[in-house]
């Protein structure tokens, strides 16, 4: 791209006007030359709609794959809670309150819960380590010869230390897990605590 910078006082619309009609006989090297002639202004308003966009259409996405995992984990311990109404009318046959099985099945969901997040947690960190992640430079500023500590310094984001990014995004993920998980087991625990041991080992 040419940059034209005009000098202060020059109408910029009148200056867009006249030379606009020269650009492909004054701006002309061979095959190449100039073919359009736009503001900084609207320049800058066609890249920020662009971002915009884009931003848009990633929401979108993340938003659609979070609904639908979110409600894959909720109905999957939907279910599986609500086979055990069999097992909750055992414990409640031998005294146990309609308290401690809730509380027991949102215990067993816990447990699950974070060894997989911990699990999950320790490939991921290993798989940043072993492929240096954290160090690469953007291939569009390391063509330019800029590292990773220019760019951080110019542009600081709280996305340039491994350690907090890696720590902010996990938990993030593990509290979208625990209350997915704990949500689906605590609905359906609710109701099977209160049937009648009788009912529940009928077929038993």
């Amino acid at each position: 791209d040419i940059v034209i910078r005009l000098k202060p006082g020059v109408d910029v619309r009148k200056f867009t006007e006249d030379y606009s009609p020269v650009l492909a006989s004054d701006l002309k090297s061979d095959k190449i030359f100039s073919h359009s002639l736009t503001t900084f202004r609207q320049r800058y308003d066609q890249n920020a709609r662009d971002q915009r966009n884009q931003s848009f259409i990633n929401s979108s996405i993340a938003i659609f794959f979070f609904v639908n995992i979110l409600l894959c984990m909720v109905g999957t311990f939907y279910l599986q809670t609500r086979k055990r109404a069999s097992e909750t009318g055992v414990m409640r046959s031998f005294g146990a309150t309609r308290g401690s099985i809730v509380r027991e099945m949102l215990g067993e969901g816990f447990v699950m819960v974070t060894l997989a997040w911990i699990i999950g947690c320790a490939l991921y960190l290993l798989y940043t380590l072993h492929e240096g992640m954290a160090d690469e430079t953007p291939q569009n500023f390391s063509s330019f010869g800029y590292s990773s500590k220019t760019i951080q310094s110019m542009m600081p984001l709280w996305t340039d230390n491994q350690n907090t990014h890696f720590t902010i995004v996990s938990l993030i993920i593990y509290a979208i897990m625990l209350v997915s998980v704990l949500l689906g087991i605590y609905i359906p625990a609710r109701k099977i605590s209160r049937i009648n041991p009788v009912d529940a080992l009928r077929d038993e």
